[in-house]
């Protein structure tokens, strides 16, 4: 894994080269077990909760890969990229290891474009939940 070093050719003091990572609630003045509370019953109102007024995370089957899962838009009612990366992201620092290979197995399957004569090829940003891949 390449390391960026800083001016000095050093490896910063940033959280990464240290391995001192911040909690800013708990500099706040919460205690770290009501932090870690109120981020686990986050994760479970979005992530499994109602699914008419609280979940953007939805199943969605599963195929040879294992299960499916996306992350809603719902103000628009879509899928996005930016959505589906911020899920990921909070199943990773959570390690939540089912809903991060549900959401990109989702995305593998329905965002990603393999062929370089595609002129979407990679990633696509926006795929309608009811239509999945709209080219």
């Amino acid at each position: 894994m390449a390391v960026r070093n800083d001016a000095n050719g050093g490896q910063g003091s940033g959280a990464f080269a240290t391995g001192r990572y911040r909690n800013l609630f708990v500099e706040a003045g919460h205690s770290r077990a009501e932090t870690e509370r109120k981020i686990a019953a986050a994760f479970r109102q979005l992530f499994h909760g109602d699914p008419g007024t609280e979940a953007v995370y939805f199943p969605a089957g599963a195929n040879s890969n294992g299960p499916l899962a996306y992350i809603c838009d719902v103000g628009h009612g879509d899928v996005r990229s930016e959505g589906m990366s911020y899920g990921m992201m909070i199943a990773v620092q959570l390690d939540k290891r089912a809903e991060f290979d549900a959401l990109w197995n989702w995305a593998r399957t329905w965002m990603y474009h393999g062929s370089p004569n595609h002129p979407s090829c990679g990633f696509f940003f926006l795929v309608h939940a009811d239509e999945r891949n709209a080219d």
